[in-house]
């Protein structure tokens, strides 16, 4: 293709115009009241404010005011006050539980020993050893015999005591074995019943023992 001068060119060269659409003042606007729009935003035009910021989550400024924490009571006097009365409580136990304990003791001491003296007492007969028999009789003690003959021998002292001890074995035979019984106990007076067994026979005697200076002693007897 040919290239004709008399054609117009295009021309990359064409000025643009001085002023943009958004520059012009618009017709219905009269001159000297136009204010051309600010530009494109390009930052924050002023200085950023200054923190703290509250945290996220958290509601802002200015945070609600908790009340201060009511404080508690002290209950010391109250653990000192318990601590007394407990301390009271079991003291007041103890003493009942020691004088329970010593009194059922003296009680069980008396049951034992009062019955233990009179076999003390038949294990002397037992080997003829009159005068340590009558050791466990009180000096004012009152013993009625009743013999089988019906007769009866009053002892009222060592002499008469052993003599009707000699007596019994020569007629009735040698004790073999005794065994004692507790019948009744009031304060310082036991009532015992003993079985005895001699070589020819079997019989009950009954004892009366009085506690004379912590020390049982037989006062009355209806055998020996």
């Amino acid at each position: 293709m040919s290239f004709d001068p008399s054609e117009p060119t295009l021309s990359t060269d064409i000025p643009l115009p001085l002023t943009t659409p958004a520059q012009a003042t618009p017709s219905h606007i009269p001159s000297g009241q136009y204010q051309a729009p600010l530009p494109a935003y390009q930052g924050y035009p002023y200085p950023p404010p200054a923190g703290p910021f509250p945290a996220p989550g958290m509601p802002p400024y200015p945070y609600p005011v908790m009340p201060p924490p009511r404080k508690k009571s002290s209950l010391l006097w109250l653990w000192i006050t318990l601590g007394v009365l407990g301390g009271v409580t079991l003291l007041g136990c103890g003493i009942c539980g020691v004088i329970g304990y010593l009194g059922v003791n003296l009680v069980q001491s008396d049951t034992v020993q009062a019955p233990a003296r009179v076999t003390l007492y038949y294990q002397s007969l037992q080997t003829m050893d009159y005068t340590k028999a009558y050791t466990y009789v009180s000096p004012d003690a009152s013993f009625s015999i009743t013999h089988d003959d019906g007769s009866t021998t009053q002892i009222s002292d060592e002499e008469t005591f052993t003599s009707d001890a000699r007596t019994a074995d020569q007629q009735l035979g040698s004790i073999e074995s005794s065994s004692p019984r507790l019948v009744s106990l009031n304060n310082t007076v036991a009532k015992i019943a003993v079985t005895v067994t001699r070589t020819n026979k079997v019989y009950v005697v009954h004892l009366t023992l009085n506690k004379i200076n912590g020390s049982w002693k037989i006062v009355e007897a209806d055998g020996i």
